[in-house]
């Protein structure tokens, strides 16, 4: 389960680097992570995702292109 945990961190990393082409550029420094199974590297494939951003900066500008990414994220 830590390694499928590890993998699955790994991929959201990924996922978020790509992003920027599309938002542009954060507007400031933020970490994404990882909560419940995967928080705890208990992750299995039919564990759900949740994760959390912590941003630095809650301007309106700020708030906007976070909501933004969240929506981008969302896997349905």
């Amino acid at each position: 389960l830590k390694e499928f945990s590890q993998d699955v961190s790994a991929f959201l990393e990924e996922i978020l680097q790509k992003m920027y082409p599309i938002l542009g550029n954060p507007p400031c420094e933020f970490t994404c992570i990882g909560l419940g199974s995967l928080g705890r590297k208990e992750m299995s494939p039919f564990s759900d995702l949740e994760f959390a951003i912590l941003i630095r900066d809650d301007s309106t500008k700020t708030l906007h292109y976070f909501r933004k990414m969240v929506r981008w994220l969302e896997l349905r």
